[in-house]
């Protein structure tokens, strides 16, 4: 890929896609064999190996695949050293051979061999050839068989002019008369004047059928893992885009994250880029690596803590000061002498990450939190997949344990979902019902009929009067109709059918009732009728002889919106007042309705003088109350009832 590759959470997805040099096979005249290029010597018997015993054992006719995972490397060009008898005692060992040259301790310019020994069990034939499988390093490769050329990717050179890139992907076929049972030299002839750094990508020998059946099976386990986890992540995307849910958003980045580092690398692998074009995939995988190292963290955060939002910048800005030096190395904007650096660096976030996320978990499952448990299980199996692919080199683990991550918090957050629609359209349910209550309460026949029977005496009386108390009644049913279908209202439009209220309770008791604001706007956005239902309260507790009432509804200084109603009357005594349960039961339902756990309510049913108070913590969560209501009324539209 051209750039230092970070461990941990990155590996997740590269080294299998890597390792596994998953792409189509490089045609017969992109990979050359022996007819297609010039020998340099004729193949020696096996017996001429020299050197101690072959480090790799390759049986062409089982089905097992051989990764050569250690090689001999030395900086320089001698023909000689593609050559079995050729003594490399004295040559480094890379025991990692996808490191760069820099972490080596070799320049990261100019052509370095790697020579690494085989045993081959049974001869190959004809119909059952030798196959390499190959995921080249940067830049360009030439392949010695025995001190044979079989083939070249690019064209080394050891000047940058002299150089070609090559391509990432390729499939080497071995001539079946020089794999003879016994011991074999493979050589790799590497040269790099173009990217930050050289090296040597991952190396596989086998037959033919079992090459391509191994990369045919992790093919479609990844294409698998990847169209699932880019399934959750627009499906909780398209939630999140519904219900303003910071959770579903950073699990969505998660899965973005993922497919981008796999997708990049597909399409390369796919059509088999040269390197000079590899590099933009390449930045788009990095740049997939670090979404997940920011969002990871952050979504169990989000998820099962309270954390400011001011620390999120301090995560991402964490995350970017390391990514981006990832992606200055993708275009040779860093010295290679930073390459240790920024893998260290990289190793420290991301296990940083990780124990961000088991610390967080571990808290939320002392505490009992929902959906705990479920993240806790998803973090150990993704930990134990990349562990057992560490130490035991299984290339299969890894991505079973991540998709068992995404599986969990899959589960976890759509059992949150479903709650949380369930206790909204049981929300929803009984605010309806109480609507229904609150509207019984007010325009029962009682209610109605003491209206009209004070208008019958104020007819005789005082027809004046009994005109503007049927004008006042005929207003306050109309407000009240109109403001039942609406889901807020604004301050001023409350507390205009507030004083139509005391309007039409003030002619019918022969008092002044009045309402007086102080610090309003009246741009306010509240549930419908609950200062109107607050204030029958606060009419009902007050003595009916105490003569003029005037009700104070106030902005008090604080936090979000602090609303307060309050009356100077004398009060009833404690044995005549009670509480009214269907009232505040119907205060407390458009509260909750509107702004989920984000409200107080105080009723002064025992204090003088009368007062309640409202204290909205986070007047915003208002827009999610709307966009819900807007959500539910389309997929109602979506889904009429029979």
């Amino acid at each position: 890929m051209g750039i230092p590759r970070p461990s941990t959470l990155s590996t997740l997805i590269l080294s299998m896609a890597f390792a596994l040099a998953i792409g189509p096979a490089t045609p017969a005249s992109a990979a050359p064999t022996s007819s297609d290029v010039p020998t340099s010597s004729a193949a020696p018997p096996p017996s001429a190996l020299k050197d101690g015993p072959a480090r790799f054992t390759v049986d062409v006719g089982s089905r097992k695949v051989t990764l050569v995972e250690s090689w001999k490397l030395k900086f320089g060009d001698e023909p000689a050293w593609s050559l079995p008898d050729y003594p490399d005692s004295d040559w480094a060992v890379a025991d990692e051979p996808g490191a760069f040259w820099a972490l080596n301790g070799l320049p990261d310019k100019g052509i370095v061999w790697y020579r690494a020994r085989i045993r081959l069990v049974s001869r190959a034939d004809s119909l059952n050839p030798l196959n390499m499988r190959i995921t080249h390093y940067p830049t360009a490769q030439e392949i010695y068989w025995d001190g044979i050329l079989v083939a070249a990717n690019g064209r080394v050179g050891g000047t940058a002019e002299e150089e070609r890139s090559g391509r990432i992907s390729q499939a080497v076929r071995i001539p079946y008369r020089l794999t003879g049972p016994g011991e074999h030299l493979l050589a790799f002839r590497v040269s790099n004047h173009f990217n930050v750094s050289g090296g040597l990508g991952a190396v596989r020998l086998g037959g033919w059928k079992p090459l391509q059946n191994s990369i045919f099976g992790q093919w479609a386990m990844l294409i698998f893992q990847v169209g699932v986890i880019g399934i959750a992540g627009a499906y909780f995307f398209a939630n999140f885009m519904a219900r303003i849910n910071r959770t579903y958003a950073l699990f969505s980045l998660i899965c973005l994250g993922c497919v981008l580092q796999t997708l990049p690398l597909y399409f390369a692998l796919r059509f088999n880029v040269t390197f000079v074009d590899n590099r933009w995939f390449a930045a788009l995988q990095y740049l997939g690596y670090g979404i997940i190292l920011c969002s990871l963290p952050l979504c169990f955060l989000s998820e099962f803590s309270s954390m400011s939002r001011k620390w999120y910048w301090v995560v991402a800005a964490i995350t970017a000061s390391i990514v981006l030096p990832c992606e200055c190395f993708i275009f040779n904007l860093i010295p290679s002498s930073l390459i240790r650096v920024v893998k260290v660096s990289n190793d420290l976030v991301g296990f940083a990450a990780i124990a961000v996320c088991l610390g967080v978990t571990g808290w939320a499952v002392y505490r009992k939190k929902e959906n705990s448990r479920l993240a806790g299980l998803g973090l150990l199996c993704m930990l134990a997949g990349v562990t057992l692919g560490v130490i035991y080199g299984l290339t299969f683990t890894w991505p079973l344990g991540l998709s068992a991550l995404v599986l969990f918090l899959n589960t976890g957050l759509s059992r949150t979902l479903s709650r949380r629609n369930l206790a909204f359209q049981e929300v929803q349910l009984k605010g309806a019902r109480l609507e229904i209550e609150l509207l019984k309460k007010n325009i029962q026949p009682h209610f109605l009929l003491t209206s009209l029977r004070s208008i019958t005496d104020l007819l005789e009386k005082d027809p004046k009067v009994a005109a503007r108390l049927v004008g006042a009644l005929a207003v306050e049913l109309r407000m009240m109709l109109k403001m039942t279908v609406e889901r807020v209202v604004s301050l001023d439009e409350e507390a205009d059918l507030c004083r139509t209220h005391l309007e039409v309770m003030g002619l019918r008791r022969h008092r002044t009732l009045a309402l007086d604001t102080r610090e309003v706007d009246g741009d306010e956005r509240i549930p419908p009728m609950i200062m109107h239902t607050l204030m029958e309260m606060g009419l009902d507790e007050a003595e009916e002889d105490d003569g003029d009432i005037r009700f104070l509804l106030e902005r008090l200084p604080g936090n979000g919106l602090v609303l307060r109603l309050s009356h100077q009357a004398r009060l009833k005594p404690r044995w005549q007042r009670g509480e009214d349960e269907t009232a505040l039961k119907y205060v407390r339902a458009r509260l909750q309705e509107c702004y989920p756990d984000r409200w107080f309510l105080h009723a002064g049913l025992f204090d003088a003088p009368w007062s309640a108070e409202i204290r909205i913590t986070d007047p915003t969560a208002l827009a999610v109350c709307l966009a819900k209501s807007a959500a539910s009324g389309r997929a109602g539209d979506r889904n009429p009832d029979p």
